[in-house]
């Protein structure tokens, strides 16, 4: 990966260009790219020159600090000449501007508060850097005065809040942030504040405009031999002291190849650990965007976790962080990050014993706040939990974690589960909870189905995890428990007449027939068959007819009257409204494909995942995936929406690949292995490494075009432990189905 930019060869598009794992980006378009340190920073920003969101900038501790920089040369910043191409890597954003050859590379080191940015131009005279901050939390509109040092001896210009002189207990972000220079500088001062609008936000009409501060210019000039080309870097830190701070900006300058090079190793490494490989190159660079996207939200904010989503949720969800488990770490073999990720969110359990969440991890963990206010994330932490050691056989951390699982069950059979043995919970505590509890746009209280469905799955976990551990008596009581809950989940959720589950019960006992995707998570999160394999098929058939769309799985069908066919009208609702009534959520693919492959329907599963996969290059942020997209895409422009990176999108889209078309499911606790590989025509072939217990397991598959024949193959090395293997091919379902058909108004 190498970190100039390539020179094109012919004439770039105004859109993505897949170029292996270069993304480019032409002039006539702008693209946002994510870069994080796998800590608490990041940087996040746009090919082009204008930043379009609040949120873009170097962003430490949920606070904006860098703004943005420009770089004048002679009397004219580059920003006024353009773009002419861009070029994103996983680890770095290259831009070649119009003007005299100039390059501008910007990466952020790994582990630290530091963006380095480096020129390469062919310009030879007067040149300055213009430095704009703005430190304020991400969700605050204020214009802060700021201490501004020069100190010329070390070319470091400093900067602080007036109103922020130290870091304390109630003021709990950095103080600082230096910009450094590797070449002889001069400030001059020019203080202003640049009244900036952010189009994209204007457009939500939330944090739609700032005031960056501008202190001045760090001036110098270019110069050398015309042949060579000159260069110049900038290097900018935050910290909490001032010396902390100006000695890491000097850092970033004295070490700047060393940290790209160990950003760029650790990246490549996140990779090739995929071991993934198909016939279908795009795919492949997909999966292995994907991964590094993923791998890049993996923080350690507050001990390890997985933010949310990035621009809005840079911070740790318990439901997003458990359904993003499986595609972020066990799949890809990181048990150690899974571990620690898991006894992050238990170190946090209730266990106020007068609490109504008594035994719940939290729905949201941010610095200074935990909230506990969801019915789903508990039930996907015990599920991943036992994922976990299916997949790693690890009974030491079993025993450990067992205390929280136990807690979590208890807690719940204590509080929250009615004679039936199902769960209740709130109108917006499942994960379709816009408007909060006091103005639910999509009530769903107070039985939902996948709720029901994930609380059996954490009741059979608990059961496998404590039967392995020796608690029989616990073992014994949550099965008899699972088997009252499913026998009432078939009694009260099973809509006979029309051949499908029901979205809820309410609080009347009044079941709710509106057609949304979540009974899907009643066939894909169970271990077992919750429901008989004839309704499974009736349920995959009503979904892929309603709710699955070309271009992705909306979240209420297009024929309810409540449909909201665009995330943003705002002359007619809040976007909140439409969040859970009509958005495509990207998410939703992963359980759709996964109950595709389970009836047979894998060439369907493959057009829901192409459409990611093209996704990933062509529109919204470059190499990932967004948290939403339209429920009808407009007419011309890009179909993106919300989060422009989100977690469990990216997560689900690798999980597809090793659970559903590769087909590989552990499990330790039973020492066994399915193998169920489901390979869409279109690949043709497919490879991939997969961490089981020590040791690794190599797969091949390959199928003919015809799909008539196909051969697969299966090696495990030394470090897998004896394991009985289920081999099996998918049958297609029968019945005619026609998925994707379902249309919006």
């Amino acid at each position: 990966m190498d970190r100039k930019l390539h020179k094109p060869e012919h004439k770039l598009p105004s859109v993505g260009k897949r170029g292996g794992l270069q993304i480019i980006v032409g002039r006539k378009a702008s693209r946002e790219y994510i870069l994080t340190n796998k800590e608490k920073s990041y940087f996040a920003g746009e090919t082009g020159v204008t930043n379009t969101r609040s949120y873009e900038g170097l962003i430490v501790e949920l606070h904006k600090f860098l703004e943005g920089w420009d770089l004048r040369l002679g009397d004219k910043p580059l920003s006024s000449w353009g773009v002419k191409s861009a070029c994103v890597l996983p680890q770095s954003m290259t831009r070649e501007h119009i003007v005299e050859r100039t390059t501008e590379t910007v990466f952020l080191a790994d582990s630290v508060n530091l963006l380095i940015l480096t020129y390469s131009t062919n310009y030879r005279g007067r040149a300055a850097f213009l430095p704009r901050f703005d430190i304020r939390s991400i969700w605050e509109e204020r214009r802060p005065d700021y201490d501004v040092q020069w100190v010329a001896g070390r070319r470091i210009l400093a900067l602080r809040r007036s109103d922020h002189g130290e870091r304390t207990a109630s003021d709990d972000y950095p103080v600082w942030v230096a910009v450094a220079c590797d070449r002889e500088v001069e400030f001059t001062p020019e203080p202003g504040y640049r009244r900036t609008t952010y189009t994209k936000d204007a457009a939500r009409r939330a944090m739609g405009s700032a005031e960056p501060y501008a202190p001045g210019g760090l001036e110098f000039r270019f110069e050398g031999a015309d042949q060579f080309a000159a260069s110049v870097t900038f290097s900018v830190a935050v910290g909490d002291e001032l010396e902390e701070t100006m000695d890491l900006a000097e850092r970033g300058i004295k070490e700047e190849f060393s940290l790209y090079d160990r950003k760029m190793r650790r990246v490549s490494e996140t990779m090739d650990r995929l071991g993934a490989a198909s016939r279908d190159r795009d795919y492949r660079n997909a999966l292995m965007w994907a991964a590094s996207s993923l791998d890049g939200l993996i923080m350690n904010q507050m001990g390890r976790g997985i933010f949310a989503g990035l621009h809005w949720f840079p911070n740790y969800w318990g439901r997003d962080t458990f359904i993003s488990l499986p595609g972020a770490c066990l799949v890809r073999g990181e048990f150690e990050t899974a571990k620690e990720i898991l006894r992050t969110f238990a170190s946090m359990q209730e266990n106020d014993e007068k609490s109504p969440f008594l035994g719940r991890i939290p729905n949201l963990a941010m610095p200074g706040r935990v909230y506990y206010n969801t019915a789903d994330g508990t039930w996907w932490f015990v599920r991943e939990t036992c994922e976990y050691v299916r997949y790693s056989g690890d009974l030491e951390f079993a025993a450990e974690i067992f205390p929280a699982v136990e807690a979590a069950i208890e807690g719940a059979l204590r509080t929250r589960v009615d004679e039936d043995g199902l769960v209740r919970h709130g109108h917006a505590e499942t994960w379709m909870d816009a408007g909060g509890e006091e103005h639910p746009h999509s009530p769903r209280g107070d039985r939902a189905v996948e709720i029901q469905a994930l609380w059996h799955t954490a009741l059979r976990s608990g059961a496998a995890l404590a039967g392995a551990l020796g608690r029989e008596e616990a073992a014994e009581r949550w099965t008899e428990m699972s088997e009252r809950t499913s026998a009432s989940f078939e009694r009260l959720f099973w809509d006979e007449r029309r051949g499908r589950l029901y979205d809820r019960v309410d609080p009347d006992g009044n079941p709710d027939t509106r057609l949304r995707p979540n009974q899907i998570l009643a066939l894909t999160a169970p271990w077992d068959d919750l429901i008989a394999r004839d309704r499974q098929e009736e349920v995959v058939r009503l979904v892929s007819e309603t709710c699955v769309l070309p271009h992705g799985v909306a979240s209420l069908a297009p024929s309810d009257p409540d449909f909201h066919p665009r995330h943003l009208d705002l002359d007619r609702y809040h976007f909140d409204e439409a969040y859970h009534n009509g958005d495509v959520w990207v998410w939703l693919t992963g359980p759709v494909v996964s109950a595709y492959v389970r009836v047979g329907m894998v060439e369907a599963a493959w057009e829901q995942t192409r459409v990611l996969r093209d996704l990933m290059y062509d529109e919204g942020a470059a190499g990932t995936l967004p948290e939403l997209r339209n429920g009808v895409p407009p007419e011309s422009g890009e179909n993106v929406a919300g989060a422009v990176s989100q977690a469990w999108s990216l997560a689900e889209f690798l999980r597809n690949y090793y659970q559903d078309y590769i087909g590989l499911r552990p499990d330790l606790l039973r020492a066994a292995l399915s193998f169920r590989p489901a390979l869409p025509r279109e690949l043709g072939w497919a490879k991939a490494r997969a961490r089981i217990g020590e040791g690794h397991v190599s797969v091949f598959c390959e199928v003919r075009e015809d799909g008539a024949e196909g051969r697969f193959h299966l090696a495990a090395d030394v470090g897998v432990p004896p394991l009985s293997v289920a081999f099996e091919v998918p049958v297609p379902l029968t019945a005619d189905v026609r998925p994707g058909s379902a249309t919006a108004r």
